[in-house]
């Protein structure tokens, strides 16, 4: 018989391009989808929980987050086991879900979605490809027998300094305790621009990278943060989902979702991105993650015993009503301090120096438009770097 073709959108990243609006308020008004990442189980915007506990906490122990030297080593290991557990739940869950698509809409309605910017979001493309690679291959290999496998990732990227500027606010205290004030991180970037945050920002490369490391099969598309503003919701999606045709249910309906979002604001200002408000940094979601990562650390039979789950989610939810609590409190005080947390008009220079080659060879390979969103892709006449582009 002629196996059904089956799309399937990883888009592990970047962090900061609208990811938790993409997740929480676009995806799950997708009926024609089934959305397996974040989001997939939420209730409404904002709740990024998935339609899987297991399958989010095995993809949490895949991409383990590097956050000191002792995390780092737990990254050093074969998760060759962890892997196979992943891609055999995933295979269960798209035979368990999709025929329930499929009732619903035309057949052809066979799309499935993994939207997680914490994908790439420790150890950045580098440390991460290899696992991607292997997660395409193994759930492609499990899936063969009943589909013709099409998998498909896009990365999200974002105009550098704006990038820069957005993540140092979103994870202050993190940046602040190893760099100290913006104008640190920021010369510490300049003098090891291949290191951490800034070496992730050379986009040319990060496409290069992946594409050597994925099999010709599937297919790689880097997509700018800028474009919503620019081309609108509807424009912005469409190269998400690049590979269905106009007449597509996922494209009709997503034509039609897009009409109900253009008016929601996102910031796609590539200068000022606002103060830090830990009260709503640290959301709910933030927080269950947390709560829910500590009892995985202690009783870490949880995900395979229901009766552990039973036990923690009264203790879990006492937890978090203490710390909304604490932290709204928290985020009040932090509101007081004076927090400079916008890059200076000399300090875009340097980063625009920086980039702007990267971002030039971007626009010639893969036919992007970055100048007109905003790029770096000429020299400045105002860089203070000495380098021209």
């Amino acid at each position: 018989f002629m196996k059904p073709t089956l799309h399937i959108l990883l888009h592990p990243g970047m962090g900061k391009t609208a990811t938790t609006w993409t997740q929480t308020a676009v995806l799950p008004q997708l009926t024609t989808i089934l959305n397996l990442g974040k989001g997939g189980g939420g209730l409404g915007s904002g709740d990024e929980s998935p339609l899987s506990l297991e399958l989010n906490h095995l993809q949490y122990l895949l991409f383990l987050p590097i956050t000191n030297k002792s995390s780092l080593f737990e990254r050093y290991r074969i998760s060759y086991n962890d892997l196979t557990e992943y891609c055999d739940l995933f295979t269960k869950l798209v035979h368990r879900y999709l025929p329930l698509l499929s009732e619903q809409n035309d057949d052809s309605a066979r799309v499935v979605v993994v939207s997680d910017e914490a994908i790439t979001g420790y150890g950045g493309v580098q440390m991460n490809i290899g696992l991607i690679a292997a997660m395409i291959s193994c759930i492609s290999e499990k899936l063969k027998p009943w589909y013709l496998v099409e998998f498909h990732v896009v990365m999200t990227i974002r105009e550098q300094s704006s990038m820069i500027q957005s993540l140092f606010a979103f994870d202050y205290d993190e940046l602040y305790s190893r760099f100290g004030p913006l104008d640190d991180f920021v010369e510490y970037g300049l003098s090891h621009s291949r290191n951490d945050v800034f070496g992730q920002l050379f986009y040319d490369e990060l496409y290069g990278m992946m594409r050597y490391s994925l099999d010709d099969s599937v297919s790689l598309r880097l997509v700018p943060f800028e474009k919503i503003a620019k081309s609108g919701t509807f424009a912005f999606f469409r190269d998400y989902f690049h590979f269905l045709d106009e007449q597509h249910p996922v494209i009709i309906e997503l034509r039609d979702v897009s009409q109900e979002l253009d008016h929601v604001q996102i910031n796609v200002n590539s200068v000022v991105d606002g103060g830090i408000r830990m009260n709503s940094a640290l959301t709910r979601g933030r927080l269950v993650r947390g709560v829910l990562y500590s009892a995985k650390r202690v009783v870490d039979l949880h995900r395979r015993s229901p009766f552990f789950r039973k036990v923690l989610s009264p203790i879990r939810d006492n937890l978090l009503k203490a710390f909304t609590a604490f932290f709204d409190r928290f985020g009040e005080l932090r509101q007081k301090r004076s927090i400079r947390v916008n890059l200076s008009s000399e300090e875009v220079d340097k980063i625009h120096a920086l980039y702007c080659d990267s971002n030039k060879r971007c626009e010639g390979l893969l036919d992007l438009e970055l100048a007109e969103l905003g790029y770096p892709c000429a020299e400045s006449e105002q860089s203070t770097m000495g380098v021209g582009c």
